[in-house]
């Protein structure tokens, strides 16, 4: 194979943030291509903010080992996280403000998250719910101790980086607060060393799949991929529920069992029902209301 080479010019980097500009981190698990789910949950909001800060987008291949790690999952890596970037920056990410690396490359990544290991117990790790949704969401019966210790990890994530700026979505609120727990405890027991993070919601509704499901998901096959072709998308937003009595399930059971309770709350009068008083009566000629009111007319 012939090397080929890269002229200075090619080689200069491009424009990126001034020195001194806090930093931001944010990433996704390469468990496949993106869709419109992760674009409305984080991607947007990661395109609105990621020119104000020096931004780092980490592929977060070793959290992707604590419910993903069959041989098949490890040997697609690559290819995921190749697709992650080219959806994250043909979506609108700017790579003069971005910088993408993946986790397992970053050594000293699972080195600090060993040392953060001994600032927090496990008691604290157990009450955070979103572990246990991500491991029976894997269908994992028993919560494995990487599973537990996604959250110190993730710490490590972001104090390595020195982070000022953390946007995610609800599930990983209760993760950012404990990075945050680890390096104020970390700070007043050796001195000033990490910045302590801020979290920045991304508090959007969750995109329902096609199939009506409450949430868009790979593992569902429900999703419309950033990558998808144009006519792969129309035949996707065909097969579409659109009505909500036609949702399958539980979700159009619950939805339509909703729709009768309204419609009994608040009753719509048949076109052949009388004036009030004469329910289901026919209207006499002339209108009664009309007779009453000459009626009570004085002489």
């Amino acid at each position: 194979m012939t090397a080929t080479a890269i002229t200075p010019a090619a080689a200069t980097p491009v424009t990126g943030p001034a020195p001194g500009v806090p930093r931001m981190l944010t990433g996704d698990r390469p468990t496949g291509r993106l869709h419109l789910g992760h674009y409305a949950g984080s991607l947007a909001n990661r395109i609105r903010l990621h020119r104000r800060y020096e931004s780092f987008f980490i592929i977060a291949d070793l959290h992707m080992l604590t419910t993903k790690n069959s041989p098949e999952d490890i040997a697609q890596i690559g290819r995921h996280a190749a697709d992650m970037v080219l959806d994250s920056l043909a979506a609108g990410l700017d790579p003069a403000h971005s910088v993408f690396y993946l986790q397992s490359g970053v050594p000293e990544v699972a080195e600090l998250s060993l040392l953060l290991s001994s600032l927090v117990t496990v008691p604290r790790l157990q009450r955070i719910p979103s572990l246990k949704e991500m491991g029976q969401h894997a269908g994992q019966r028993e919560m494995p101790l990487a599973l537990l210790g996604y959250p110190v990890l993730q710490a490590a994530d972001i104090l390595a980086v020195q982070a000022a700026a953390v946007p995610v979505g609800r599930d990983n609120a209760a993760h950012v607060e404990v990075a945050r727990e680890m390096a104020r405890r970390f700070n007043r027991r050796y001195g000033p060393v990490f910045t302590v993070p801020a979290l920045v919601p991304a508090d959007v509704p969750v995109l329902p799949g096609t199939d009506g499901n409450a949430k868009m998901s790979k593992s569902l096959g429900n999703a419309i991929y950033l990558s998808d072709p144009p006519d792969e998308v129309a035949a996707k937003v065909r097969r579409m529920y659109t009505a909500e009595g036609a949702l399958p399930g539980r979700e159009g059971r619950r939805r339509r069992g909703q729709g009768e309770a309204h419609r009994r709350a608040e009753p719509v009068p048949r076109p052949d029902q009388g004036a009030p008083g004469r329910p289901g009566g026919r209207p006499r000629a002339g209108g009664g209301a009309h007779r009453h009111r000459h009626r009570a007319d004085p002489p």
